[in-house]
């Protein structure tokens, strides 16, 4: 029976090197919007971008120097509004908001400066077709991770670790956003998740539950299927764990 455990997206390392940040500014050019991802968004722009529907998404919001002259002393003072839109107070800097939204289509956010209209950016949603996935593996005793795309067959040695990222997409295009797939396993028995650990002290183990990583621990074939919980998209992939020392 399949055992199932849940995989994050978390940042590794800085978004330059790993990520993708991408930006757009607004209509009216005093406000720059920006999104991360842990993987090539596809786009230069934001707004060229779909946004995965069902999750909610962080969207930094800087002034630009047209926005700068504009706003002032009273940058603090700016809320956004819209489907799905929340924010939190910045003190003397513009917030940054969070969006939701769970239909698939154009979804306008409004910045407003003491209710006058102050910037506004238009993002399109979409939902997901299919997966992609990025496969990460660390073979035993070296210190390097090899990238291994794709979801075709993949052959390792028993004790590598394996770490994966899936990325949603519609019609071949990427869609930005984080979400937690389920992760099942066909054979438990043939690899089995790492824990995270950050110290290990006389008094205990401190550990990060994110994210799950995989070794290989016994030969045969085991079957990774990746699950997106909102709506219920899936990949595989079937990985050959071969005897060490045999590659």
């Amino acid at each position: 029976m399949p055992r199932n455990l849940m995989l994050a997206s978390v940042w590794v390392g800085s978004v330059g090197c790993f990520g993708d940040f991408t930006s757009s500014n607004g209509e009216f050019g005093r406000l720059s919007y920006g999104l991360v991802t842990d993987y090539e968004a596809g786009a230069d722009e934001l707004t060229e971008v779909p946004l995965l529907t069902g999750y909610e998404h962080f969207i930094s919001v800087r002034l630009t120097g047209k926005g700068q002259r504009r706003a002032k002393d009273r940058a603090g003072d700016i809320e956004h509004r819209g489907e799905g839109v929340g924010f939190s107070p910045a003190g003397d800097t513009v917030p940054d908001l969070w969006v939701q939204v769970d239909e698939p289509g154009p979804s306008v956010i409004q910045s407003i400066l003491r209710e006058d209209l102050f910037d506004r950016i238009t993002l399109t949603f979409a939902d997901p077709t299919a997966l992609e996935l990025a496969t990460w593996v660390r073979s035993p005793w070296e210190d390097k991770w090899r990238d291994q795309p794709g979801t075709g067959p993949l052959t390792i040695e028993e004790g590598t670790q394996l770490s994966f990222v899936a990325i949603p997409m519609a019609d071949d295009v990427r869609l930005a956003g984080e979400f937690t797939p389920a992760i099942e396993v066909d054979v438990p028995g043939l690899a089995v998740p790492d824990v995270q650990v950050l110290a290990v002290q006389e008094g205990g183990i401190t550990e990060m539950g994110e994210p799950v990583t995989f070794f290989a621990i016994e030969p045969g074939t085991v079957t990774f299927t990746f699950v997106e919980p909102v709506h219920g998209v899936t990949v595989d992939r079937v990985v050959e764990i071969v005897p060490f020392g045999s590659r």
